[in-house]
């Protein structure tokens, strides 16, 4: 034989398959790092793998992309309209309550003169016309009792509350005598002008 000789080295089949799989840059080794020198002086620093994705994988990948991009078109203006319906209809909730004009208050009152002095009745009143109620405070005078007349249009019935006596008396409300909300409105309102 010739003169130069290598040394032999001998390679367990492990050894023989960790540089198998080394050189291959189609296979990459998962798992742990093995560092170690190979035989034949090939100390190469270990590389990020670079795997080949499979068609099948690819075409996954796509349909998930597709599917949530479609997801994404559908749900977001279904998303967007309900808040959009929901907001509206809050501002809708919000204008009625904060700009409901409430219940005309107010009072309403004259002089008259008992035994030689001059005195006053004022009657308190709360007057609804969007609810079709009226509620008005008769204080104590003459003979009369304190009490509370509330009429309400939308079920017909006048209640008469006897605050001394601390009893309620129920009637049919009589429209020919008790004047609806906004006639009663309009005649204390001319009655103040005066």
């Amino acid at each position: 034989m010739s003169g130069l000789s290598e040394p032999l080295t001998v390679l367990t089949v492990e050894q023989k398959n960790i540089l198998a799989d080394e050189t291959n840059p189609n296979f990459v080794v998962i798992g742990p790092n093995l560092k170690q020198s190979s035989p034949c002086g090939n100390n190469r620093a270990p590389q990020k793998p670079n795997l080949p994705k499979s068609i099948i994988t690819v075409l996954k990948n796509q349909i998930q992309q597709e599917q949530h991009r479609r997801l994404a078109r559908v749900c977001l203006p279904i998303l967007l309209i309900w808040i959009l319906l929901a907001s509206f209809f809050t501002g809708i909730l919000f204008y009625k309550h904060f700009s409901r004009q409430p219940a005309y208050f107010g009072w309403c009152g004259t002089k008259f003169v008992e035994n030689g002095r001059q005195e006053r009745l004022t009657q308190r009143l709360e007057i609804d016309p969007e609810e079709l109620y009226e509620r008005i405070q008769v204080p104590r005078f003459g003979a009369n009792r304190p009490a509370v007349f509330v009429h309400d249009f939308r079920k017909n019935i006048t209640a008469i509350v006897d605050l001394l006596g601390k009893r309620c008396f129920i009637k049919s409300l009589d429209r020919n005598v008790v004047a609806p909300p906004k006639s009663f409105i309009d005649l204390v309102e001319k009655l103040e002008v005066r």
